[in-house]
């Protein structure tokens, strides 16, 4: 099979869009706003999922590396720290 023929029938599947919609449809316009309890569990699961992902990457690390209970423990509350700090770093130039 033609290597370009594949590539242009993949692309082609992963445009296809759902039926009745258009292309670039949105659910909100640039104004609009979701309806009170859709702001609230959109809010809730924006918070959890980057809790999640803020925690994920020591805990990896820690259990890769072999390190410590005590160790990871320090690395999390290391990451929890600068993400409750409200001081930017400073740059160079």
């Amino acid at each position: 099979m033609n290597p370009e023929r594949a590539t242009a029938k993949v692309g082609a599947g992963l445009a296809e869009i759902a039926p009745g919609m258009r292309a670039f449809d949105l659910r909100y316009g640039v104004e609009e706003k979701p309806a009170p309890l859709q702001l609230i569990l959109f809010g809730m699961q924006h918070v959890l999922i980057m809790f999640t992902a803020m925690i994920i990457a020591p805990l990896v690390i820690g259990q890769i590396l072999n390190l410590p209970a005590e160790v990871r423990t320090t690395m999390l509350g290391a990451v929890m720290s600068a993400a409750a700090s409200r001081q930017s770093f400073p740059h160079s130039g």
